[in-house]
């Protein structure tokens, strides 16, 4: 509070004080305390003329947009955070590339986030990433071995250090069916939040607890939770926590095969259209001409087709939607 009403008046020094304060926000996330301080530092960066630690970070800004589900406002920030500190303070690019390669990840473009993780290779972040390609790509094993990989990384009081390697574990271990072993994980998550009740953090517990009594064969215990996870990801707005949490409860409340269905009557006419040049192997160019949209048009619909299909490659959208018979 010092720093933006003007009580320090150095302007690097009140610069870190939201800087710090935004960065905590992140790591409990916090999404909209933290987007909050982050206009905060705007405001404060161009009151006095000083944006040096806008460019740090915004990377941390970008963060929270990616949860907010502002991804392209997200691109554009990490886009321009890179290209400044590898100007400025190359030490510290490999940061927004990292979160960068999260937000590829999300959007599909797997080859493209697994080289910009390679940027960061032993940062914790990137290797969640990595492993949450895995888990995408049916690989339990490799994801298990990412999530131990981190949590070695991390002292065994860093409760929050650990949730996000806490958290891919248990969803690796359910994947591998071996959900016993997942109750250990899930316990310490639930541990961590034992004194709150709103909060990203608390969604993402109720989130993890509905993928393992789901896997248990207790779907009422599973709905109860998934139904909980979406209520506070909503309230914490965490919009990408909050989709993926009611995907897990379509799952839950439909079964996989009505789940299946639905997600085909959610394809629109045109994605359809894109889907099926995809499939006779066209790249984004070739459908664009074909279509006469753009390259960023057809590069969107391919990412919401994708999500639609819960898949992580063009490969398996075709796949899929051959399953489905859509094409």
């Amino acid at each position: 509070m010092a720093a933006v009403t003007g009580e320090i008046t150095d302007p690097a020094y009140a610069g870190y004080a939201c800087c710090y304060l935004i960065t905590a926000c992140h790591e409990v996330r916090d999404v909209a305390r933290a987007g909050e301080w982050c206009a905060k530092l705007d405001e404060h960066c161009g009151s006095v003329g000083y944006y040096a630690l806008q460019q740090v970070c915004r990377t941390e800004y970008a963060g929270v947009l990616v949860e907010q589900g502002d991804w392209e406002r997200a691109d554009h920030e990490l886009l321009a955070a890179a290209e400044i500190l590898a100007a400025r303070r190359p030490g510290l690019v490999a940061g927004p590339l990292v979160r960068l390669g999260d937000l590829r990840r999300r959007q599909g473009r797997v080859s493209e986030a697994i080289e910009l993780f390679g940027k960061g290779e032993g940062d914790a972040f990137a290797i969640v990433g990595l492993g949450e390609i895995a888990l995408d790509q049916g690989d339990a094993e490799e994801a298990r071995r990412a999530a131990d990989r981190y949590l070695r990384q991390h002292d065994p009081d860093d409760r929050i250090g650990r949730f996000r390697g806490l958290e891919l574990l248990v969803r690796a271990l359910v994947q591998a069916a071996r959900t016993d072993e997942a109750e250990g994980p899930l316990r310490e998550m639930r541990e961590t939040v034992a004194t709150l009740r709103e909060g990203t953090l608390v969604a993402a517990v109720l989130h993890a607890e509905a993928a393992v009594r789901l896997a248990d064969g207790d779907v009422e215990a599973a709905r109860q939770a998934a139904e909980d996870a979406v209520v506070k990801y909503e309230r914490a707005g965490a919009a990408y926590g909050a989709a993926e949490a009611r995907v897990l409860l379509d799952r839950i409340v439909r079964g996989p095969e009505d789940t299946d269905a639905a997600r085909g009557r959610a394809i629109t006419p045109r994605e359809s259209d894109v889907l099926r040049l995809v499939a006779e192997g066209m790249g984004n160019a070739q459908v664009a001409a074909r279509l006469h949209l753009s390259e960023h048009t057809v590069h969107r619909h391919i990412a919401n087709i994708m999500t639609k299909l819960e898949v992580s490659t063009r490969a398996a959208a075709v796949a899929k939607a051959a399953e489905l018979d859509l094409l």
